[in-house]
């Protein structure tokens, strides 16, 4: 199982030895700690998608930041549910349910499995 490292989200942190010659500066303060919904969204992805990598954590941090938690857990369960277990998607779903509401998804039409409405004119070949 992959921990996130401090260095990790803030790569500056490593340059702390080459960085010493500049001592006359006066030492400026730690970074903020991740906040409790940083570090809920990090186990989300984790258990839903797998190993974080570095990389994404940033990424992550902004959406638990811009996004309600529960929506953030409804998008990741979501997810999981169609097997799709990609940040890419979770993340899409988030902006979808930003931009059209969040129940707008539910209140469409739909014949129960695809996802579409109406009916097509190959409903007569296809056993429901």
């Amino acid at each position: 199982q992959h921990k996130l490292q401090f260095h990790h989200i803030f790569p500056q942190a490593r340059m702390k030895g080459a960085m010493a010659h500049r001592a006359h500066r006066p030492a400026r303060p730690a970074p903020p700690a991740p906040q409790p919904r940083g570090e809920a969204i990090i186990a989300l992805y984790e258990d839903a998608i797998g190993p974080l990598p570095p990389s994404l954590a940033p990424q992550l941090h902004e959406t638990a930041a811009a996004y309600p938690p529960q929506w953030i857990a409804d998008a990741f369960a979501e997810a999981v549910q169609l097997n799709v277990r990609n940040w890419r998607y979770v993340r899409s779903i988030l902006q979808r349910w930003q931009q059209e509401g969040r129940d707008h998804a539910s209140t469409q039409p739909t014949d129960g499995q695809s996802g579409r409405s109406g009916t097509s004119r190959y409903d007569h070949l296809i056993q429901r």
